[in-house]
């Protein structure tokens, strides 16, 4: 969980800091869709960009799915 968010925040605020909290693996997660595999990779940007690599036309709703 990224340092700064208002998740992080509220995490932090709840467990009074005394979670640690570790960096996800590069690929955290792995769909199956009409026979093709899709990774979920950890930071914002590389998921927007692997999925709208498997899905472009879809380009905006990704957007509006991550905001």
């Amino acid at each position: 969980m990224e340092e700064g968010t208002e998740t992080r925040r509220a995490f932090d605020h709840l467990t009074g800091g005394r979670v640690s909290w570790q960096p996800m693996p590069e690929v955290y997660d792995r769909i199956l869709i009409a026979g093709r595999t899709v990774e979920f990779r950890a930071g914002e940007e590389r998921l927007r960009e692997e999925l709208k690599g498997h899905f472009p036309s879809e380009s905006k709703a990704i957007d509006r799915y991550i905001a």
